[in-house]
């Protein structure tokens, strides 16, 4: 594990305790979505026998905004679809989880944002 994917992590739960705390229920699940997004990307996938716990990819900064950016393109296509078929209402849940992935990128020094409303 790279310290920036250690940093950005640890920066990202505690956005999740904010959000938490402040009952942002959109928030917490966009940052949930980016936890976990970051910590598939660096499974190695499983060994044989069953292990349990296995080495994890060490990830560059540039890998870590590609996982996040991926995560914000798919709330932004969902958004779109949900206003397509006139789900206004969930069209803004998902637009408002991409921006709170978005400002998840200031962790790696990318985009400024908040992720907490």
């Amino acid at each position: 594990m790279t310290d920036t994917f250690d940093q950005t992590r640890t920066a990202i739960a505690a956005d999740l305790k904010l959000a938490l705390k402040s009952r942002d229920r959109v928030g917490v699940a966009a940052l949930r979505g980016a936890l976990n997004a970051l910590d598939n990307a660096t499974s190695a996938g499983t060994v044989a026998g069953g292990a349990t716990e296995v080495p994890r990819l060490r990830l560059s900064s540039a890998d870590l905004s590609r996982t996040l950016q991926r995560e914000i393109d798919a709330r932004s296509a969902a958004a779109g679809e949900y206003r397509r078929l006139g789900r206004n209402d969930l069209a803004a849940d998902f637009s408002r989880e991409a921006d709170v992935i978005r400002g998840c990128l200031r962790h790696l020094g990318g985009e400024p944002g908040t992720t907490a409303p």
